[in-house]
């Protein structure tokens, strides 16, 4: 289905009959998907027939996804804002871009492996390294198809998270128990502030996070190695390719420094951030007390401040990296792979700010990911390990990282929500 052509705008009449146009699309598209999507069921071949229906939901996906981008472009004009070509352009219409930007991306994973199924049909050592597909169906993040019980998340999961990251972390007063330590403002507030984040989402599921970093993050989804004890302001901005978290290294180019920060027990990390157009940047995030008065501190002011931890554990690098590239995936699909845009990134916001600092994927799946972002983005194969040999389907990173980006321009349309709710939308 062909994206939908909105007619020239002459009144707020003609605009509400455009939206009532989109809609009846929209309804149509969501119905068709809704279809499809039900008639596919778990199958233990996962054969070329199966991922050519995939590839006809991702299709419709990504129309639901223009059409709601439309609507709201119509929206923005009717109250008397600026143009819809200012509507576009980022930050405004960014979550929404996302969204079309990843059912593109998802498309084109599903048409490859339909033809890679239809040409390993006859070959079983080939179709063996396909297993991990089921993965990225069952997953809550993936298709979810299913069963509805194996859907719900066991909330005792959760509890037992954010119990075991206040421990390891040492975050509560030792004092005052109703208040936890905010390792970016050195300060103890109060523990209503606070979230329990993961840094892999938990909605992948753990066979997920295990096929993308091996063995040996096996039961590590809720494990405090792969979460935070954010501020929720921080928190609520974590996933929507603003920031990340990454070494504390001045020049991550020099190899010195990172031998140094490779060595250090414990390591010590930083706020980077890529977006300096965001509006959240001028949000205040704490008060800083330190001068006997409260001086307000915004986004902007913590890029490059080191993060101030309690005690020793730290969460694993494997999966702050992993979050670093969510990010970057958002960045790319937000503003282009082209040299003016990376040349800023890379330059002023630091985009590669993780450098060449440790190996942490599997060389097939980051060369997978870089099919995405484009060459541009090579530097990035400088924390890909060519020994690390994972037996899965080479584009679990990439499905995961860009499930991950669309799981976070969602919390940013729909004003933040709780990512442990076993949220479905239909056209997911």
């Amino acid at each position: 289905m062909p994206p939908p052509v909105i007619p020239d705008r002459t009144s707020s009449k003609r605009l509400l009959e455009t939206n009532d146009q989109l809609d009846t699309q929209l309804s149509k598209v969501r119905e068709d998907f809704k279809k499809i999507k039900s008639n596919l069921k778990p199958k233990t071949s996962f054969d070329s027939e199966y991922w050519a229906q995939t590839v006809q939901i991702a299709a419709l996906g990504k129309t639901s996804s223009q059409l709601e981008l439309h609507k709201a472009a119509n929206n923005y004009v009717a109250v008397g804002q600026k143009s819809e070509e200012d509507f576009m352009k980022p930050p405004i219409a960014d979550p929404l871009n996302v969204q079309v930007k990843f059912w593109e991306s998802e498309r084109k994973v599903y048409r490859t492996r339909e033809i890679e199924m239809k040409v390993s049909s006859k070959n079983p050592e080939r179709r063996s390294r396909h297993v991990s597909m089921q993965l990225f169906t069952s997953s809550p993040l993936g298709l979810g198809i299913r069963e509805t019980m194996a859907r719900r998340r066991d909330a005792k999961n959760q509890s037992d998270f954010k119990s075991e990251v206040l421990r390891q972390y040492d975050v509560v007063h030792p004092d005052t128990p109703n208040k936890y330590w905010n390792m970016i403002s050195r300060q103890y507030e109060p523990r209503t502030a606070f979230t329990a984040s993961h840094i892999v989402a938990c909605r992948h599921g753990q066979e997920m996070m295990t096929a993308i970093f091996v063995l040996d993050a096996k039961g590590e989804l809720f494990s405090a190695s792969n979460g935070l004890m954010l501020p929720t302001l921080v928190e609520e901005q974590f996933d929507n390719g603003m920031m990340a978290i990454v070494p504390a290294i001045k020049n991550p180019s020099s190899k010195a420094e990172v031998a140094l920060w490779l060595n250090q027990e414990p390591r010590k990390y930083k706020i980077n951030f890529f977006d300096n157009a965001r509006r959240a940047l001028d949000e205040d995030v704490y008060d800083d007390m330190s001068s006997g008065k409260a001086v307000p501190v915004k986004f902007r002011d913590l890029h490059n401040q080191e993060l101030h931890f309690r005690g020793n554990f730290r969460p694993r690098a494997r999966y702050l990296y992993f979050h670093y590239c969510c990010q970057v995936l958002r960045n790319a699909w937000s503003k282009g792979a082209n040299a003016k845009s990376l040349s800023t990134m890379q330059g002023e916001h630091r985009v590669f700010a993780w450098g060449t600092v440790g190996k942490y994927m599997a060389e097939d799946q980051m060369r997978a990911f870089l099919e995405e972002l484009g060459h541009e983005y090579k530097p990035l194969m400088a924390n890909a390990d060519p020994a690390l040999e994972i037996g899965a389907e080479r584009h679990v990173f990439v499905d995961a990282a860009a499930r991950q980006v669309s799981l976070g321009a969602k919390k940013e349309l729909k004003g933040g929500f709780d990512e442990d709710e076993d949220e479905e939308d239909e056209e997911e």
